[in-house]
């Protein structure tokens, strides 16, 4: 496990800021963006939370029957997908978002949408 990684349950991340800690709700996150050394928790397009936490430690504690990772810089929850194009390999939400998918990562991603029927 990594340093500064967030606690996790079934059913969100524990993240401290300061002395307060808050739970962040697998259902209320829609895709992680890291940038800079920062990992930035969304919302559709409102920002929740920025961790000093790598996507690698993220990727490891998220359930991987929910959440997929699908570019370097990129985690996103499976349940908010509206649509996947195959041929701009970009994954649209449904609060507007668009994500990319990298090369490597494609074939992956597809099987993640068909083994969990989001397709």
């Amino acid at each position: 496990m990594c340093k500064k990684t967030p606690r996790f349950l079934q059913n969100g991340l524990w993240v401290r800021e300061k002395s307060r800690i808050e739970l962040l709700p697998y259902e209320s996150i829609t895709h992680i963006y890291h940038r800079h050394g920062f990992s930035r928790v969304h919302m559709g397009t409102e920002l929740l939370k920025i961790l000093r936490t790598p996507l690698t430690c993220l990727e490891d504690i998220m359930p991987a029957n929910q959440f997929f990772r699908t570019h370097r810089n990129y985690i996103i929850n499976g349940s908010f997908i509206q649509k996947y194009d195959p041929e701009e390999t970009l994954i649209y939400f449904v609060c507007g978002q668009k994500i990319p998918v990298s090369r490597r990562k494609k074939r992956p991603f597809e099987s993640f949408l068909e083994d969990s029927n989001r397709a």
